[in-house]
């Protein structure tokens, strides 16, 4: 069985040396990158095959590494190209280990988000498609994710999306699994099942995906706190607000996608990612943004039949060497520092954090929920972007509002002077 080492035993150097000694006999282990949910990411080469890889190894106690095993052998199984690949779980020595070949990745959707404040609809609605397919092809192989967000989402050079850290096996005799599994995602992300540590299925990921895609279009999410408790409350109080009322460009029908993947009750979100490709589709298709705004959300029929409803508002590694010789080290472990080259290792590790939102904000959970003062929560440079008609009408109204106001003074004063005469 592979060694315990736990957080504090991972910041002691003995625990390193162990870990890149076990390795050493396959890899060539540069220092660790970080640690992530209770793993440790590693840089390496395999000696044989002259390739860099990602090797992960679990640093919790048995609970852990039975939650990595099953984690690895689901993940194993999934062969698609929006789905970041790795192996099943592995050992040398005492260390539990999985390896991930490393792909040209530009960035995680996160970084990206942090750049750019929000995606135009065709790239949100790009990504949300590939997202989608990444899940179909993985819940039709009986596997969940359970902890999506945009550090897992990883942008290649090419355009293309990689899911990433999947998953776990969708087996009713892995609740408890699935709820530890569930843990793992931020608290913004989570559904509510998953929150409530109630039952947990397939349409906890379609949940997530609402929340990525209500993320690119508004640079906001749908309910913002790290508190868990804080997020359940403010559900029980209200809807998340319609993302074409932050932005009023949006069409409807894109809108209406998102909030019914933030259904709060399972049942009512679609049923399976492959209804949400297809609606996705419908409105990618459409010739143009403007022909999308005018098109009425009956066009698009939810998983159960219906149409859907109108709802109410309410690291980067350093360069590293083309050719390393085999190093006679003790602890198994290279310094990046003892190593020459231009050799760049793309980045491919989840992002841990939170992205925060655009600069001082207004909280969504101040807002009401019928469409009212949805223009004070914008960004300013999206009011600059999406409301210059709105300014010109208001300076209008308040140009029309002096003028009455001066025809109302010059009216009082001629009736006061008739009443002094």
């Amino acid at each position: 069985m592979a060694t315990s080492l736990t957080r504090a035993q991972i910041k002691d150097q003995d625990a390193l040396t162990e870990i890149g000694t076990a390795l050493s006999s396959r890899f060539l282990v540069f220092d660790p990158i970080t640690s992530i949910d209770q793993i440790i990411y590693y840089r390496a080469r395999e000696y044989h095959e002259k390739k860099e890889v990602v090797i992960k190894v679990p640093i919790g106690g048995a609970t852990e590494k039975h939650l990595f095993r099953l984690q690895t052998s689901a993940a194993t199984r999934l062969t698609h190209k929006n789905i970041l690949k790795q192996s099943g779980p592995d050992e040398l020595g005492d260390v539990l280990f999985s390896v991930i070949p490393v792909q040209p990745v530009k960035e995680t959707l996160s970084s990206l988000l942090d750049r750019t404040g929000w995606l135009e609809i065709d790239g949100a609605i790009d990504i949300g498609c590939q997202i989608a397919a990444a899940l179909d092809y993985a819940h039709t192989s009986g596997v969940m994710h359970l902890a999506l967000h945009p550090g897992h989402i990883l942008l290649t050079n090419d355009g293309a999306v990689l899911v990433s850290e999947f998953g776990i096996e969708e087996n009713p005799d892995l609740e408890s699994e699935h709820s530890l599994r569930a843990r793992r995602c931020p608290a913004q992300y989570q559904s509510p099942e998953q929150m409530d540590n109630t039952f947990i299925d397939r349409r906890s990921d379609l949940y997530s995906l609402g929340v990525i895609i209500f993320e690119m279009l508004t640079d906001r999410l749908p309910f913002d706190s790290t508190d868990a408790n804080q997020i359940r409350e403010r559900r029980a109080r209200q809807s998340p607000m319609a993302p074409n009322v932050l932005f009023p460009e949006l069409p409807r029908m894109l809108s209406e996608i998102v909030l019914h993947l933030l259904e709060s009750s399972a049942e009512k979100r679609f049923q399976n990612a492959a209804d949400v490709i297809n609606a996705l589709q419908q409105l990618r298709d459409l010739p143009s943004s403007e022909t999308r705004a005018t098109i009425q959300s009956s066009e698009i029929v939810a998983s159960t039949g219906e149409d859907l409803e109108e709802t109410d508002p309410a690291l980067d590694p350093a360069e590293i060497s083309s050719s390393v010789q085999h190093p006679e080290m003790a602890s198994g472990i290279v310094s990046e520092s003892q190593v020459t080259g231009a050799e760049k290792l793309n980045r491919f590790i989840p992002y841990n954090g939170v992205r925060p939102l655009a600069t001082n904000p207004v909280p969504l959970q101040n807002l009401s929920t019928d469409n009212q003062g949805a223009d004070s929560v914008l960004p300013d440079h999206a009011k600059n972007a999406s409301h210059g008609r709105l300014r010109v009408f208001r300076w209008l109204l308040i140009a029309a509002l002096i003028a009455a106001c001066a025809v109302a003074v010059i009216v009082v004063l001629n009736l006061a002077g008739v009443r002094g005469t």
